[in-house]
């Protein structure tokens, strides 16, 4: 990692990227990264910053005229709306609310603030797992939760970290969407939201 300093970036909506989108292999098949994600990413880039923009891989049904549903896995963003953006030198974050596709930098209090940083052993977690994440549920009970409850994610790119449990999808709990306490700078609350298989989580005691 050449980045001393990392931080977040919210994308600004309605921006394409000029150039051609990345592909990630997948199996047989390319993915194309999502469509949200290009322009920042090219515009952080174009201005020197270093851009981790993670993905997951998804799956979704297409209905074809005579009624058989295809399968179509496409890349979608693990933090819908933000980027993770890298640079050097101390000061040298403030070319970034500016690049092209990039609304403003998650700040560290008002809009006139240095960014927000991530922590170094974050962004190597993070690193580690790699632009594409495949997937981390495995079929085992789900414990039981409530919303609020301080939770372990117990494997996949975000083991070990500690999240707080938002709020349930589906009649069963099957997944939950989780604040990941490790994004939160100086008791402020940062909006990145993680949806994981409830299976997948351990419940906090203490």
């Amino acid at each position: 990692m050449v980045a001393k300093f990392w931080g977040v970036a919210g994308l600004k909506t309605g921006i394409k990227a000029l150039g051609e989108r990345r592909e990630f292999p997948f199996g047989r098949q390319r993915l194309p990264e999502p469509v949200c994600n290009a322009a920042a990413r090219e515009g952080l880039e174009a201005a020197g910053f270093e851009v981790f923009a993670p993905s997951i891989v998804e799956q979704r049904w297409h209905v074809k005229r005579d009624g058989a549903r295809v399968g179509i896995k496409t890349l979608v963003p693990l933090f819908p709306g933000y980027v993770f953006f890298g640079w050097g030198d101390c000061d040298g974050w403030r070319d970034a609310p500016h690049a092209r596709g990039v609304a403003d930098v998650l700040r560290d209090g008002d809009r006139f603030a240095p960014p927000a940083l991530v922590s170094r052993r974050t962004m190597l977690m993070l690193l580690a797992a790699g632009e594409v994440i495949t997937g981390m549920a495995q079929a085992r009970p789900a414990p039981m939760l409530e919303l609020g409850d301080r939770v372990e994610i117990k494997t996949g790119a975000f083991a070990g970290m500690i999240a707080r449990v938002l709020s349930f999808k589906g009649k069963k709990r099957m997944k939950a969407f989780l604040e990941l306490e490790a994004l939160q700078q100086a008791g402020q609350r940062q909006a990145f939201d993680l949806e994981v298989e409830t299976c997948e989580l351990a419940k906090k005691t203490a």
